[in-house]
């Protein structure tokens, strides 16, 4: 079940892409300990609950210095992979309390009760106001962009799953050598596609990303 909760960890989850263990990650807090750190971080819950809370409700409880950019975990995974993803951040120095058992029983409520999903449920919407950001620049005139910042945001944040060099396909995303500002501002910033565009592969794992609305135009330019 560790093990499982693991690989959901490593790559449905793409958990990796912000966050590391034993060091700082790139846009989320250092998981070593976690599971030891959740008993105690808030009073009134439960290590098990804790960790829940904060697949699915990230924004309820910031590390300090962290900004809300992590999307709701239930828009990606499947009840059984959330559950199985908590025993395993328990494993990181605490106690794994979750039993296959209760695993089972979450797929098998889950399964009966929950109505078939909409298509594109397994990518979460971008926020009001965030979507309101978007719109008023994706209005604006293209700017002259920065590669080097391109290549910051870029190494920080997409190398994870995509490689900028076709022959090298990245693990979980399609190749992005060459695209267009039009595809990086619909893709990375609402997690959708430009009409009428077909993409050669799509694991439907990205979120929306509204908070890089202004580095599109340097992604632009880095992957020219």
């Amino acid at each position: 079940m560790i093990e499982a909760g693991e690989r959901v960890y490593s790559t449905k989850g793409a958990c990796g892409i912000c966050h590391a263990i034993g060091r700082k990650g790139s846009r989320g807090p250092d998981l070593n300990g976690v599971g030891l750190r959740a008993a105690s971080r808030k009073p009134e819950m439960s290590a098990k609950d804790y960790l829940l809370e904060s697949l699915l409700k990230p924004s309820t409880y910031l590390v300090e210095e962290y900004t809300p950019m992590m999307p709701p975990m239930a828009g990606i995974l499947t009840p059984g992979e959330i559950m199985v993803t908590v025993a395993y951040l328990q494993s990181l120095g605490g106690n794994v309390d979750i039993t296959p058992d209760n695993v089972r029983a979450v797929m098998q409520v889950s399964a009966s009760s929950t109505p078939a999903a909409p298509a594109t449920a397994t990518t979460p919407e971008v926020a009001p106001e965030a979507e309101e950001t978007v719109a008023s620049v994706v209005a604006q005139e293209p700017q002259p962009g920065d590669a080097e910042k391109g290549k910051a945001v870029y190494n920080t944040l997409c190398i994870a799953c995509h490689n900028p060099d076709p022959a090298l396909v990245g693990a979980i995303g399609p190749e992005i050598k060459g695209a267009s500002r039009e595809l990086l501002e619909t893709r990375v910033l609402r997690a959708e596609y430009p009409e009428g565009y077909q993409p050669k592969r799509d694991t439907k794992l990205m979120p929306p990303m509204a908070h890089l609305v202004n580095d599109i135009d340097h992604l632009t330019e880095f992957l020219k």
